[in-house]
């Protein structure tokens, strides 16, 4: 049966018992049916293709037909020579940042795979995300990152991010139920692949896994060809008004020269020569270096603070931007919070270790017991886990050893 994206569930109830979850034969014949549980990988362009394509560019094809005619019609090898040399040195910028960009999305895509915990053969196991197949029984647990798309069978008090599909920073409350709603905020009885469980517990029997989840669907549509960027669209303008000019400057003078020197073969070739030399001249062979320069020093400077870029005109597009207005926090950022000052009614805020010794033993005791949150690894609220994080691990290992919470076994 092949499965089918969205909210279509292809494993009726029936195939999957909820209290045991698959036996390990079913498990790998239906892997072996539906295929790993991974997004497929970026389409790779083969790198004479990727030159081509940067030497399709407008202004690079004005530049080499500025030196063509400048070596076949004026005969200067020199002049043509240097033009194409700064053809290839822009492309070759070009071509090695793109390669080191792809390089290093491959090298984030190849990361150990993260873990999910399953009902196989009746007992809870442990296996690689890429080894869940629809009709697995996942469990649930706060700081858990969702393996595949799910159909919730039980909830206690489980919150989800699913900013990454929403852009809602807010959790959302989880339970089982209908899941026959046309988006993804209207299935509260679904949790979706690449989303984080942030508190509470449950279970979900897979429906859909790999390229045909929630995730997958966007990731696909992501691999279409990118638009051009407003720089490009803007060079290429440039590139045929230049175009244009040059063309116009070379039949103006060609003509004017002619008639002023009469129809003879010398007057026709002095014309040709001197329409062709003005044209050349009109074309910018700095520009496209100057471009490409200015674009790989921003590309540094992105790279120098984590950000990857792709293409080197990207760079063009994000520095345009002068505003953004968004409430969507939890997509622009990494969703963390950092508690920065504390503060006391007479006293002005600061570092929390700046706090009066009975305020910071009160104010640490309450952060550290009234908090579900857990930091090592680091899962929960992000909120809550800013708050662990300035009190600190040692403080908060050693107030939650001595004290009972609630709901604990003494």
């Amino acid at each position: 049966m092949t499965p089918t994206p969205g909210n279509v569930d292809p494993v009726p109830p029936a195939h999957t018992e909820p209290a045991s979850g698959l036996s390990t034969a079913d498990a790998r014949a239906r892997l072996a049916e539906y295929g790993p549980n991974e997004l497929p990988p970026s389409r790779r362009v083969p790198w004479p293709v990727r030159i081509l394509r940067l030497l399709a560019e407008p202004m690079s094809i004005l530049l080499i037909a500025a030196a063509v005619v400048d070596a076949v019609g004026l005969g200067q090898t020199v002049d043509a020579a240097a033009i194409l040399a700064i053809v290839a040195l822009n492309a070759a910028i070009a071509f090695f940042q793109e390669g080191k960009a792809a390089a290093a999305l491959e090298a984030l895509r190849s990361m150990e795979s993260p873990r999910a915990r399953l009902l196989r053969d009746g007992s809870p196991t442990e296996v690689p995300a890429r080894e869940v197949v629809p009709g697995d029984v996942v469990l649930l647990s706060a700081g858990d990152r969702i393996p595949a798309d799910l159909r919730l069978l039980e909830a206690s008090m489980l919150e989800i991010d699913e900013s990454l599909l929403t852009g809602e920073s807010l959790p959302v409350a989880k339970t089982p139920g209908a899941t026959d709603g046309s988006g993804i905020a209207e299935r509260p009885g679904m949790a979706f692949s690449g989303t984080v469980v942030i508190r509470g517990v449950g279970r979900g029997v897979a429906v859909v896994t790999g390229p045909r989840t929630e995730l997958g669907r966007i990731a696909e549509r992501l691999r279409e060809r990118e638009p051009a960027t407003p720089l490009q669209r803007e060079l290429r303008a440039t590139t045929f008004r230049l175009g244009a000019m040059a063309i116009v400057i070379a039949v103006g003078v060609f003509g004017l020269t002619l008639a002023r020197m009469g129809f003879t073969e010398e007057s026709l070739q002095r014309s040709f020569l001197a329409s062709v030399a003005l044209a050349v001249a009109a074309v910018p062979e700095g520009l496209a270096t100057v471009v490409t320069v200015a674009l790989a020093v921003g590309v540094r400077a992105m790279a120098a603070r984590g950000a990857i870029v792709r293409r080197l005109a990207a760079v063009e597009t994000l520095g345009a931007a002068t505003v953004i207005l968004t409430d969507k926090t939890g997509t622009l950022t990494e969703n963390r919070m950092r508690l920065e000052a504390a503060a006391t009614i007479d006293r002005p805020p600061g570092p929390l270790a700046s706090l009066p010794d009975r305020a910071w033993t009160t104010a640490t005791e309450i952060a550290a017991l009234c908090n579900d949150a857990e930091l090592d690894p680091p899962s929960g609220d992000p909120m809550d886990v800013a708050v662990l994080e300035a009190v600190g691990s040692y403080r908060v290992a050693d107030l939650r050893r001595r004290a009972t919470r609630l709901g604990e076994v003494p």
